[in-house]
């Protein structure tokens, strides 16, 4: 599994600085990502839900260990990339972003999952119909622009 968000993450990272930061940085996200999981810092360590939002000291210590990782690998692929200028404030960037992200998500994960846990089922099915249509109608969408001659920019 760490493979495979190393690789995201490498692909994103191509597409935004070029190719050798993207091989990199996925290299080296994905050895983060396995050095952390042997750690004990994973997604399932507190995977209980509750009926409110909360955070634990370790979550807080796992969102700043992937910040701090993920800046440090930002920094080192914009290095080996030749990009020594911007080094610092892709590493930066990139540690910020994803360390912010990862303690945003850490907080509600367990108060969604209890939510989903608890909704009745008649509305479940209501919802579930309301997003199999709603994905009709963004797959149709190409065609109707097709159909109708709208302009796109890109």
């Amino acid at each position: 599994m760490s493979a495979i968000r190393g690789v995201g993450f490498g692909l994103g990272a191509a597409y935004l600085y070029g190719k050798v930061f993207g091989f990199w940085f996925g290299v080296l996200s994905t050895a983060g990502q396995i050095i952390a999981y042997q750690l004990g810092i994973r997604p399932t360590r507190d995977y209980q839900p509750a009926a409110r939002a909360r955070i634990r000291m370790w979550q807080i210590l796992a969102a700043v260990n992937r910040g701090v990782g993920y800046g440090v690998s930002g920094y080192i692929s914009a290095w080996a990339a030749h990009e020594n200028a911007n080094a610092v404030g892709v590493g930066q960037k990139l540690g910020l972003v994803i360390g912010g992200i990862t303690a945003v998500s850490g907080v509600f994960t367990s108060a969604i999952e209890w939510t989903a846990d608890h909704v009745p089922e008649k509305r479940m099915r209501v919802f579930g119909l309301a997003l199999i249509l709603i994905g009709f109608v963004l797959q149709s969408l190409q065609y109707w622009v097709a159909l109708f001659d709208v302009p796109v920019r890109s």
